[in-house]
């Protein structure tokens, strides 16, 4: 199981602790995060373990345990037979070393046993990773370097191992406590050492965190992303805990709400239940061998399997206003109660906005493409700036009651926009009117630029499917614009709506109209890299650079594929099993 401590800050605050409050693979992804480099010693039972890392990437690892000698790692991958260990050690003992008693004795060549090394020390590292009890201590020193082979182990590979084959029980519990937190791609990390090599056709994901969202929105996307619970957990700790995504805790909450995942709770059970392999009680298939299970529940507001032919639910029509303002009244100077008369016009001022408008970006002043912070923000605001909770308090029979039914008002447009369910209903119903009104060729672009911007708002908010419909209504209003194709097409693939060559049509043809769109280049870089076209994806990358040297995403990209390339041949050599 993970460990107690719930921080997980990209910094080793401490140079040695306990096992149980920090488990191994966050001390490793802290490790790297910091860029450190010194000597790791874990201390347990029956084993003590030495990790050595250059600048926060392992480099090696020893183990005390027998069967952690190289040669009997040999023969549990069947290059040795048992037979051959005692000569082995013999010649050992005559002063050679273990590679070079490999070598005399013909058992396997120079290349091979580097990586077997190499491979013995991710091992090492990732057993390591199983346990639970014992102590730590961190050491800076870099005289090993002189002393050892050094190989290029991958942290973010060696994480994600020891989660999945040591604390996957756990980590729903840890992912849990984080409800109350939100989080972002780190704007401070200057590069990455690519991803776990089971997330390497994946990485652009991390574009959609580049605004700050709340963890169970990210758990929710990611398990579109994955159709796997287990894998999107895995995914968000490991960026987490290697400070690719930092967090920001919001006021805990007296009673913590369990994470839902697609209208589903995801809710603490009994350890009892965890031992029993409680089974899906939708299609009877074990979800994950942990302290949560799936229960289902709809949210009220959710309409999801509904066809879109269904007509729109009411979703805070500003109209709403008119059931609950009381009959005008002739004013009087005693019916305030003390509200000014500012408060009365700012009141009256807002009413009118809310009445004279269905337009709800245009009520709260905001853009299409605001992100859920901004949305969240704007409704404090607008609170303050119309002091809607000073007239609230003070009671007025009449100003109050118009305050309070403002401020339902503004409460429900902020829901309505910040759910993506609910905001593409209410932008379909919205649509009809404004495709009527435009009516000439200048109305006409302007509603496919604003289409434009609400898809792509759907798109950085992993929702492709709800993007592509507006995309494919902005080349239908404005065929000339170069990027309604690009995004059509990358939309297209991230929903998978389409085969991969008709999402390819859309970012050439939109290359064809604008021959230095890097982002179109970009898209195809990513689409090639998951068809595993590694030189393609290269060449897309090359040209994007060229194009706009500044553009982060295809620099990340970059990084990460030549990083592949050194593991390539290791895996080709080893391939897992």
């Amino acid at each position: 199981m993970l460990g107690d401590d719930n921080k997980l800050t990209p910094s080793l605050e401490k140079n040695q602790g306990e096992l149980q409050r920090n488990p191994l693979v966050e001390i490793i992804g802290r490790i790297y995060a910091d860029k450190r480099s010194g000597e790791l010693q874990v201390k347990v039972k029956k084993a003590e373990y030495k990790i050595f890392f250059l600048n926060g990437v392992p480099v090696n690892a020893q183990s005390s345990l027998k069967s952690d000698h190289l040669f009997e790692f040999m023969v549990h991958l069947g290059l040795v037979e048992r037979e051959d260990v005692p000569r082995l050690h013999n010649l050992v003992k005559e002063g050679l070393d273990p590679d070079k008693a490999i070598l005399q004795m013909g058992l396997s060549d120079t290349t091979k046993i580097y990586y077997l090394q190499q491979l013995l020390a991710r091992e090492i590292i990732i057993r390591a990773c199983s346990h639970t009890e014992g102590k730590y201590q961190f050491k800076e020193r870099e005289d090993f370097l002189e002393t050892m082979p050094l190989y290029d182990l991958s942290p973010m590979d060696i994480i994600y191992d020891g989660l999945n084959r040591h604390h996957l029980i756990s980590l729903p519990e840890k992912i849990q406590k984080m409800a109350n937190a939100r989080i972002r791609l780190n704007p401070e990390l200057p590069e990455l050492q690519g991803l776990p090599e089971i997330f390497y056709e994946r990485s652009y994901l991390l574009d959609d965190f580049k605004d700050e969202m709340p963890v169970e929105r990210a758990i929710n996307f990611l398990f579109n992303e994955f159709r796997d619970i287990n894998q999107a957990l895995i995914f968000l700790y490991v960026m987490l805990i290697t400070g690719v995504l930092i967090m920001r805790e919001e006021k805990q909450e007296s009673v913590k709400k369990p994470i839902q995942v697609q209208n589903k709770l995801y809710i603490p059970k009994s350890r009892t239940a965890e031992k029993s392999g409680e089974q899906s009680a939708e299609n009877g298939k074990k979800i994950i061998a942990s302290d949560y299970i799936f229960v289902s529940e709809r949210r009220k507001k959710s309409i999801q399997g509904k066809p879109d032919t269904e007509e729109p639910k009411e979703l805070a029509h500003p109209e709403d206003l008119n059931k609950t303002k009381p009959e005008p009244v002739a004013k009087k100077e005693s019916a305030w109660s003390g509200h000014s008369l500012d408060q009365e016009r700012k009141l009256e001022l807002l009413e009118t906005k809310i009445r004279s408008s269905n337009d709800y970006f245009q009520i709260l002043g905001i853009k299409p493409d605001a992100t859920i912070g901004e949305l969240e923000q704007v409704y404090n605001q607008i609170l303050e700036q119309f002091e809607i909770e000073e007239i609230i308090k003070a009671q007025d029979t009449e100003l109050a009651p118009r305050a309070s039914a403002v401020k339902e008002t503004i409460k429900k447009i902020i829901n309505t926009l910040t759910d993506p369910q609910d905001r593409n209903q209410y932008e379909k119903s919205i649509y009809k009117e404004e495709l009527k009104r435009a009516w000439n060729l200048e109305l006409r672009k302007a509603l496919a630029r604003k289409q434009f911007e609400r898809g792509k708002w759907y798109l950085e908010h992993n929702k492709p499917d709800f993007a592509l419909e507006r995309f494919e209504q902005a080349i239908e209003l404005d065929p000339e614009v170069p990027d309604y194709y690009i995004y059509n097409g990358w939309a297209l693939y991230r929903a998978g709506k389409g085969t991969v060559a008709e999402a390819e049509g859309y970012l050439k043809h939109g290359l064809k109209q604008n021959p230095r769109a890097d982002r179109a280049y970009y898209f195809l870089a990513m689409i090639a890299k998951r068809d595993r076209a590694d030189a393609l994806a290269e060449e897309y990358l090359q040209k994007a650079l060229s194009i706009n040297p500044n553009n982060a995403q295809a620099r990340r990209e970059m990084e990460s594929l030549e990083r592949h390339k050194k593991e390539s041949l290791f895996q080709k050599l080893f391939p897992k099993k």
